[in-house]
């Protein structure tokens, strides 16, 4: 197999790519090896009458399952039909949601600080972030970085204010309290959702923060088991399933969609992209980024071997599936007479340079 690319250093390429990043679950399991699992949905212990619900809805996104038996027991309640098993179900359900997150997730210590520090550092260089990693690494990341990498300003902003998401994302980037001549913060968009995030007994979206933030990181693992067992919220991500189940989970969040449909159009001139599969499961997400107009490059991680072909094979899977999107793309505007995207240009880096990520 020929190829024209190369694996270059982070070092060499970084001054480049300042845009926007796009982090997929191998940033994620580059810094904990238990979330190498294929789904939270494998994960759990679902009893039989569980598993025909998830059959029957062709799913596997345990927020949507959650939700229909949420509503459907308040259907019933204001009916007054007479029946305990919708609610017993539901219950199951978020037990086994809780038990699963329990059984994968890292638990906050010191002895990840540095880690942090890493992947803050890192992450600061950029003007967009965007996870689609439901768990806690990249808050606390972001939550590090203002408390102890750069506590003269709030660099990192998620766009919650008080609970609440906020759209005006030009007046969140400004940063008022910047002493060094940095006025730009770096925003953070989930594009899954996350652990962090939750829809409560009024369908509100927000965001769990503990009462005393400089506590936030060490306990906020025990605070999101807590509101869900609680039974007065219900966790705000989308689990593993296709790509157009994650599309219908996604529409349903007035969060998500508009992060999808605005957030994500607005990536700038490059991306970097770091431990994404591109997997036909996120192929909306692919969608996107391959019609953005304005995008020129695309930096891909790749976890360097010392056998060249293997690297070559691994070039040539992402560079195939970026095209083909964007043929695809193009066929489409095409019959409808409109302008071509451009097929951005490629380049590939080593997953562990240096100074990358947690490195």
């Amino acid at each position: 197999m020929n190829t024209s690319y190369q694996i270059k250093q982070w070092e060499d390429i970084k001054s480049e790519f300042q845009d926007s990043i796009l982090l997929g679950n191998g940033s994620s399991i580059a810094i904990h090896q238990d979330f190498k699992y294929e789904s939270l949905f494998g994960n759990a212990e679902l009893n039989s009458e569980l598993k025909e619900i998830f059959e029957y809805f062709k799913t596997k996104d345990f927020e949507f399952i959650l939700r229909m038996l949420w509503h459907s027991y308040n259907i019933n309640q204001s009916l007054k039909i007479q029946e305990s098993k919708t609610e017993s179900t539901y219950q199951k359900l978020r037990e086994n949601l809780i038990e699963s997150v329990r059984k994968v997730h890292i638990k906050y210590t010191q002895q990840l600080e540095p880690t942090l520090k890493n992947t803050a550092s890192f992450l600061k260089n950029f003007k967009n972030v965007f996870s689609l990693n439901y768990d806690l690494l990249i808050y606390w990341s972001i939550i590090y970085g203002n408390k102890k990498l750069l506590p003269e300003e709030v660099h990192f902003k998620d766009c919650f204010l008080n609970r609440q998401h906020k759209c005006d994302w030009d007046f969140m980037r400004k940063n008022k309290n910047s002493n060094n001549g940095n006025s730009d913060a770096t925003l953070v968009f989930y594009l899954h959702g996350n652990l962090v995030l939750a829809t409560d007994l009024y369908g509100q979206e927000v965001k769990l923060d503990t009462k005393d933030p400089a506590d936030d990181a060490n306990v906020l693992i025990d605070l999101v088991v807590e509101k869900w067992e609680s039974g007065n919220y219900l966790p705000l991500f989308v689990s593993e399933g296709t790509s157009e189940q994650k599309i219908k989970s996604i529409n349903r969040s007035p969060y998500l969609k508009n992060v999808y449909e605005k957030a994500l159009k607005d990536l700038g001139k490059t991306l970097v992209i770091y431990g994404w599969s591109m997997g036909e499961q996120d192929e909306h997400i692919l969608k996107e980024i391959c019609s953005n107009r304005k995008l020129k490059k695309i930096a891909i991680s790749v976890r360097k071997t010392d056998n060249e072909t293997e690297n070559n094979e691994k070039m040539e899977k992402f560079k195939t599936i970026i095209e083909y999107q964007c043929k695809k793309i193009n066929q489409n505007l095409a019959s409808n007479k409109k302008p071509q995207v451009p097929v951005p240009e490629l380049k590939f880096f080593d997953s562990a340079s240096p100074k990358c990520w947690i490195y």
